[in-house]
């Protein structure tokens, strides 16, 4: 970003550099986040944990925090004020997390008589696949647009993706399966042949565990606590120090969001891929199951 004047409130995240050039740069409650690159900018909340931060400008105003390895600033005018409000801001920013499975389709293509994937934006991508009950095995060169002949005398193919998208982030999709009938069509369902709950490809699926046996502290009030058990036991009340606490301990297959929405709630939302259904989900001191 170059400009003579800038004048910046908002939040600006990136996978890498951030450049902001300017005579006079000004940002008020900002928030430039740069995950892995370095950041050469101005005011606000400057987070480049991975990275430095240099400043270059006549005037630079700061109402802020800088976090980095290292600081540069050259400037004619300096001022720097400490604001809770930024800082404030910065907290929130911590306690978000981004789900880390997500949904791929799988279809029938009419023209080719196969099996496709629709896209996946990707900056690094493993594709496993198998028919019946095979171990699944990486597809070599995978890439958008591929598509699968289905084994004849086969009754199942399906289908998962470890990936990386354009900004970083890893991901890990949930299982699809086709089944093939007796007329000779294809069509997308959900295997539990042992009848478990859980769909029958999971078995053969090393799945992280890095969240198991971790816990939620959720902001119930017991009126709220009481609707949520009442048909499953899913939250825990413990009392510490004459404080109560409602806790979620966290099970194989649960995906986790949390952000803060435009009005300042807290939103929490707990998926389990397993089981294909919503655990719970927070807004504030509201819910839903």
């Amino acid at each position: 970003m170059r400009a003579a004047d800038t004048n910046f409130s908002g939040n600006l995240m990136t996978e890498k550099d951030i450049k902001i050039d300017g005579q006079k740069l000004i940002m008020d409650n900002a928030i430039l986040y740069s995950k892995n690159g370095n950041s050469y900018i101005s005011s606000g909340i400057i987070y480049a944990p991975n990275g430095n931060v240099e400043i270059n400008c006549q005037q630079f105003t700061c109402q802020g925090v800088i976090i980095s390895k290292a600081v540069k600033i050259n400037a004619s005018i300096l001022e720097i004020e400490k604001d809770n409000t930024a800082i404030n801001k910065l907290k929130n920013l911590e306690q978000y997390k981004l789900p880390k499975y997500k949904n791929i389709t799988m279809f029938y293509d009419n023209n080719t008589g196969k099996i496709g994937i629709e896209d996946i934006e990707y900056q690094k991508i493993n594709l496993f696949t198998r028919f019946d009950d095979e171990s699944f095995k990486k597809v070599s060169g995978y890439k958008n647009g591929m598509e699968f002949k289905f084994r004849e005398g086969s009754k199942y193919f399906e289908a998962y993706a470890e990936y990386t998208d354009k900004f970083g982030q890893k991901y890990l999709s949930q299982v699809e399966t086709f089944q093939s009938d007796k007329e000779g069509g294809y069509s997308p369902v959900q295997r539990d042949e042992n009848k478990d709950g859980i769909q029958d490809a999971y078995d053969d699926i090393v799945m992280d565990s890095g969240d198991v046996n971790e816990t939620i502290e959720l902001s119930l009030d017991e009126k709220t606590y009481n609707k949520i058990n009442k048909y499953d036991s899913i939250i825990q009340k413990k009392v510490e120090n004459n404080v109560v606490k409602y806790i979620y301990h966290l099970k194989r297959g649960d995906d986790i969001e949390k952000y803060y929405d435009s009005n300042g709630n807290k939103v929490i939302k707990i998926n389990n891929i397993l089981y294909l259904r919503k655990v719970v989900e927070m807004s504030g001191n509201t819910y839903s199951l």
